[in-house]
C-alpha cells in the first residue's frame, strides 16, 4: 500500500528529477544495497550460523554513513543553484526577450504581449526554481505528499488569479496577457513559500540551516555531474 501511494504521488506530482538521487541517498541512508552473506563462528572457531551483512553505497560511490553529515550542505547547494539560474533566466529573459521572440514573429502586437509576458515569468523565475528545488528535496527524504501538495496549490492560486487580473475582477484594472504573467509567478511564489514552510516544520529527514552554508565547487560539480 505504501509503494502504491509513492508511485501515485510522484505521478501526480512529477518525473524523477536525476539530480535528487544522490539528496535521497544523503538524507534518508537509503542507498542502493549490496547484500553480503557472512558466515559467522563461535569462540572456537567453529561456524554457527550465517547473517546477512547490508553494506549501502550511493551511486557517487561514497558510503552513505559519511553522506549522512553533509545532506544540509547539498540541499543549500540545490537551492543555490536555484537562485543563480533564476538570476541567470531573469538577465537573459530582461534584456533578450525581444531578440528571441523576433525569430519567430514579427507581428507587432504579437510580439510585444510574448516580450511583456517572458519578461515577467523570466524575471521573477526565482519561485519556480526554488520551489522546484524544494520539491525534489521532498521527493528526496520520501515525502513525496506534501511534493504533490505544494504543486497542486500553486496550481490553484494560479487558476484563480488569472481571471482576476486578465480581466480585472475585484476593482482590480485589466491587465491582459500581463495579468497572466503575473498569476503564472504568483502561484510560483507561494508554491515556494510553501515548501519553504512544510520542509521547516515537516520533513523531519533533513534540517537546513542557511548559517551553515559553505560554498563548495566541488558539490556543485557533483550536483550537476548527477542531473
Amino acid at each position: 500500500i505504501s509503494s502504491s501511494r509513492l508511485a501515485i504521488n510522484v505521478s501526480v506530482s512529477g518525473t524523477d528529477d536525476p539530480g535528487s538521487r544522490c539528496l535521497w541517498n544523503r538524507c534518508r541512508g537509503q542507498c542502493p544495497v549490496i547484500t553480503l552473506f557472512r558466515t559467522t563462528r563461535s569462540a572456537d572457531g567453529q561456524p554457527n550460523g550465517t547473517s546477512w551483512d547490508l553494506l549501502r553505497f550511493d551511486e557517487c560511490g561514497y558510503s552513505c554513513r559519511a553522506l549522512q553529515q553533509d545532506s544540509c550542505q547539498t540541499a543549500l547547494h540545490g537551492i543555490f543553484l536555484g537562485l543563480m539560474n533564476g538570476l541567470v533566466f531573469a538577465l537573459l529573459g530582461f534584456f533578450g526577450a525581444r531578440s528571441f521572440l523576433a525569430l519567430f514573429t514579427q507581428q507587432a502586437n504579437i510580439l510585444e504581449m510574448g516580450v511583456v509576458y517572458m519578461r515577467i515569468c523570466t524575471v521573477f523565475s526565482f519561485g519556480v526554481f526554488v520551489q522546484i528545488t524544494y520539491e525534489r528535496i521532498m521527493q528526496a527524504t520520501g515525502n513525496t505528499f506534501y511534493n504533490m501538495v505544494i504543486q497542486g496549490v500553486g496550481a490553484l492560486v494560479n487558476i484563480i488569479l488569472d481571471p482576476i487580473f486578465i480581466f480585472g475582477w475585484l476593482g482590480l484594472p485589466a491587465m491582459g496577457v500581463a495579468g497572466a504573467a503575473i498569476a503564472t509567478v504568483a502561484g510560483q511564489i507561494v508554491a515556494m513559500i510553501l515548501g519553504i514552510w512544510i520542509t521547516q516544520k515537516k520533513v523531519k529527514e533533513i534540517t537546513i540551516h542557511v548559517r551553515v552554508f559553505r560554498l563548495s565547487a566541488k558539490l556543485l560539480g557533483n550536483l550537476y555531474r548527477i542531473a
